[in-house]
């Protein structure tokens, strides 16, 4: 065999050597440069936003029970879990934080699944606008004698066309969840409206299960310590010609007051327990929900919402 065959056939061995550790390890290597870059992205988020989440939290999105129980183990972290699997939170134990959880190298794999449990904000009540061009609205009156002493200041009323609808319906037969602060469930306007399926979404608690020894649902799992809440499912569903305050767009329906509890700057604690809200409305298989809430930390509302669309749910 000639000297210059001899060199190609070893410059051809040498290429095909490199080549096969270029397949081999290239990808391992580029998935781990993946993984640190991940690393690296949620330390940073962490560390920019603490005081805007719930450190001993994480978030599970597009899990399934068997990754969510997988995780909760190797992390020592209690789980909860929505019925379908397909949203979960981690609570740590021993103090531990989400920042010490991604910080840790071994957690490297794992990092895909995490997301951060920030908290969310009530939106604003804005008050009615008496300075609104009316040309630019169709404007179309209730044509009621309504005894409630707001109801004339109620201009937005006028925008709805419940003259008409008001006509056919007033709620009856329709149920409407609100994922809010909770309600002010003794108030004259919500007598015999708020249903005992009413939900504290951060305990995980229903109302008909709570019992006291006179026989009694414990509403107390909802008050409303904020008043949003309130205000809302009032804008909603208070009583009509009952004499006191303003009147219902709905004034009949049935309302699952479904609370969700807030720090003492009136946000709410955890985004997730707006999301178990949410799954749990769908459970009941409501009319209607209404989510008067948003925040940061992208959508975390998106694969719920889509799930009560898909259910026939009008989300508002």
């Amino acid at each position: 065999m000639s000297k210059k065959l001899l060199k190609i056939q070893k410059l051809l061995f040498s290429l095909l050597l490199v080549f096969f550790l270029m397949i081999n390890f290239l990808p391992n290597s580029i998935e781990k440069v993946q993984k640190e870059n991940l690393q690296s992205e949620l330390k940073t988020e962490l560390v920019e936003n603490i005081g805007e989440y719930d450190s001993n939290k994480i978030v599970l999105k597009n899990t399934n029970k068997e990754l969510a129980n997988e995780l909760a183990n190797r992390l020592n972290a209690k789980l909860r879990i929505t019925s379908d699997g397909s949203f979960a939170t981690l609570t740590l134990r021993n103090n531990e934080t989400i920042l010490d959880v991604v910080s840790n190298p071994d957690n490297e794999d794992i990092l895909q699944y995490l997301s951060i449990d920030y908290q969310s904000t009530t939106t604003e009540i804005i008050e009615d606008n008496e300075e609104v061009d009316e040309h630019s609205l169709q404007i179309n009156k209730p044509n009621y004698s309504i005894t409630d002493p707001y109801y004339d200041k109620q201009s937005y009323l006028n925008y709805l066309n419940l003259n008409n609808i008001w006509n056919y319906t007033m709620g009856e037969n329709i149920t409407v969840a609100v994922i809010d602060t909770g309600i002010d469930y003794d108030h004259p306007e919500f007598e015999g409206k708020i249903s005992e399926y009413s939900y504290n979404a951060t305990e995980d608690k229903i109302v008909k299960d709570y019992i006291d020894s006179n026989g009694n649902y414990d509403w107390s799992l909802v008050e409303d310590e904020v008043g949003h809440g309130t205000a809302v499912t009032g804008v909603i569903a208070a009583g009509m010609n009952n004499g006191i305050g303003i009147t219902g767009i709905a004034p009949q329906v049935t309302i699952i007051t479904i609370k969700a509890e807030c720090n003492q700057d009136g946000s709410f604690k955890n985004t997730s327990d707006l999301v178990f809200g949410l799954y749990y409305a769908i459970e009941r298989d409501v009319d209607v929900i209404n989510m008067s809430f948003g925040g940061s930390g992208g959508n975390p509302y998106e694969e719920a919402t889509r799930l009560a669309v898909d259910s026939d749910i009008i989300c508002v």
